[in-house]
């Protein structure tokens, strides 16, 4: 089963992070990397300006659900 999906992938990539996204054990430390970055991405280009979220911030928001830990895991 895929973790991530092609789109939340290409905007991890996009943003500078780079691994086997599909692969991580969840005692990776790259988790955080993932999610540092993600969640700025998320700050600064995932709200209009109503600060709710856009499509990006959807996406950013569907990769941090996904980390270990995140969202009570």
């Amino acid at each position: 089963m895929n973790r991530f999906t092609e789109k939340e992938i290409e905007l991890m990539k996009s943003i500078g992070l780079d691994c086997d996204f599909q692969n991580l054990d969840e005692d990776d430390d790259y988790w955080m990397d993932i999610e540092d970055a993600v969640a700025d991405a998320l700050m600064y280009q995932g709200f209009d300006e109503n600060y709710e979220p856009n499509d990006y911030g959807w996406l950013c928001e569907g990769i941090i659900d996904k980390i270990p830990g995140c969202k009570g895991e």
